[in-house]
């Protein structure tokens, strides 16, 4: 009788502890755009992830589980340790390590090796897909590649000549843009069947990521408080990216602030050999991603009213800014204006004529800028010579006098000056900004992101004779010591008409 008691209540005991685990776990089918279904499993242990059948693919111990399907051609789920916490490299976002699931269940990258970020890519010219993963802990910052299997192939924790991310290519295998805008191939290749993520592991063991961020050089340090970590272009040109209680700023080498303190935001540097570049702020905040773009010298480039998600030059002999924006691409010349809207989902641009096909199939045919005729080309072909930003003509370079005349065309005429390709070589008649009648973000408190605010920009009208008849003097104006037969002088800056504001 005994025992038949006891039987009965540990039934009963069962019985309860079932019912209280089974309250301790939530299910929610998931139907994904490109027709996967799965299961979001949640338990007091943390997420996982089940078949519609009820088989597990992931163990429900990850503190968030993501799946990829997007871009027609990712696939596996991305999970987040929930225990192995860690602090961003000069933030103090709180971050943990990431690994990779295939959609079939396979543990591609596990948690353990210690990865901050992980990213399916895809090769630019075959079917071949790849992960990039990066490292950001403890004042180091690395960065890498693995094959869909897992194995990591390459990883660096310096930035080098590096001006893009790596890329890869059937021909060239993993390559990156230095930034003199040449290739710089890794001599690495995949295996031609590495087309789909849904693969096996590899079973590669990765550095102990302790030992790994402590061998690391160190691209952070800590001056009063702050992080900082200096960025050096391939022209010389240094500084610093500074993060302080979740805010992110610029600074010049003097330690002068380019880019303003912001929150949930990050900064790079988009070199370009015709400008020299421009700062890129990503913004993260209130729930809507965003970018703008300032000069080296700090005055707004592309404000963030906008709302465009994407501003970069893909290589720095590019003549233009590629932006995106919610319904397309579109492109903005080096001044900071938009010359083709962000509505194209495809485009073809040689820095003359512009050829886009919306998303409903229509395509669009448009003159962006005057072609030099023959003679001018030769002239450029023969003499060289460069491109000016403003007044937007052919300027004096080696053994070359310009043709025009400066003096017979009245400042107010310069978009009808015979122009030559390239950077911002017409006068745009307006902007795109919206219009602000007051407030600190309005364009009437900006400073015109070309003339630094002061209404004038300088011209020389040829190359200087260095003669012993060819003094230097110097200009009442804006101070520089020229030349006498340089032909030094001041213009109306075309870009805001003389008032030194933004339009």
């Amino acid at each position: 009788m005994k025992k038949r008691i006891i039987y009965i209540l540990f039934i009963f005991c069962a019985a309860i502890t079932s019912a209280v685990n089974a309250q301790d776990v939530t299910r929610k089918q998931i139907d994904e755009n490109n027709g996967f279904r799965w299961v979001l499993v949640e338990t007091s242990n943390g997420y996982g992830a089940e078949t519609i059948d009820g088989k597990t693919i992931i163990p429900s111990i990850y503190n968030r589980i993501n799946y990829v399907g997007n871009a027609g051609y990712r696939d596996y789920f991305i999970v987040e340790d929930r225990y192995l916490k860690k602090i961003k490299t000069g933030s103090e976002f709180a971050d943990r390590y990431v690994g990779i699931y295939s959609s079939t269940g396979e543990c591609i990258i596990p948690t353990t090796r210690g990865y901050s970020g992980i990213w399916g890519q895809k090769s630019e010219d075959s079917n071949q897909v790849f992960y990039v993963f990066e490292i950001h802990f403890d004042n180091v910052e690395i960065d890498g590649i693995c094959d869909i299997h897992g194995t990591e192939l390459w990883s660096s924790d310096t930035e080098g000549d590096r001006y893009s991310g790596i890329k890869y290519s059937k021909v060239k295998g993993f390559y990156y843009l230095d930034k003199k805008g040449e290739y710089k191939k890794l001599n690495i290749y995949l295996q031609s069947n590495d087309n789909k993520f849904n693969s096996y592991a590899s079973g590669y063991q990765a550095a102990d990521i302790n030992n790994r961020i402590k061998q690391a050089k160190k691209q952070w340090i800590e001056v009063d408080g702050k992080k900082k970590k200096l960025h050096v272009e391939s022209y010389g040109y240094r500084w610093y990216e500074v993060q302080n209680n979740n805010f992110t700023w610029a600074e010049n080498a003097d330690g002068g602030i380019v880019v303003p303190p912001r929150k949930f935001s990050w900064i790079r540097y988009d070199y370009s050999t015709y400008i020299g570049g421009f700062f890129v702020r990503s913004i993260q905040d209130d729930g809507e991603y965003r970018q703008e773009a300032y000069t080296k010298e700090g005055n707004i480039l592309i404000p963030e009213s906008r709302k465009y998600v994407k501003i970069g030059v893909d290589n720095p002999k590019q003549k233009y800014i590629l932006v995106q924006g919610s319904n397309g691409i579109g492109i903005v010349d080096m001044n900071g204006y938009e010359v083709v809207p962000p509505e194209y989902e495809t485009y073809t641009y040689d820095g003359y004529d512009f050829e886009g096909t919306k998303e409903n199939g229509k395509k669009v045919y448009l003159s962006i800028h005057k072609r030099p005729t023959p003679k001018q080309s030769s002239q450029i072909s023969t003499y060289g010579g460069y491109y000016a930003n403003m007044p937007w003509l052919m300027m004096p370079g080696f053994n070359y006098t310009p043709t025009w005349n400066y003096w017979s065309v009245p400042t107010t005429q310069w978009a009808n000056f015979p122009v030559y390709g390239g950077v911002g070589d017409y006068v745009p008649t307006n902007t795109t900004d919206p219009i602000v009648n007051s407030g600190a973000s309005g364009n009437s408190s900006r400073k015109c992101s070309y003339c630094n605010g002061t209404g004038q920009k300088a011209v020389d009208q040829s190359t200087a004779t260095f003669g012993s008849n060819d003094p230097i003097v110097r200009c009442n104006i804006c101070g520089r010591n020229t030349h006498r037969s340089t032909g030094h002088s001041h213009v109306t800056c075309g870009q805001c008409g003389g008032t030194g504001k933004a339009r």
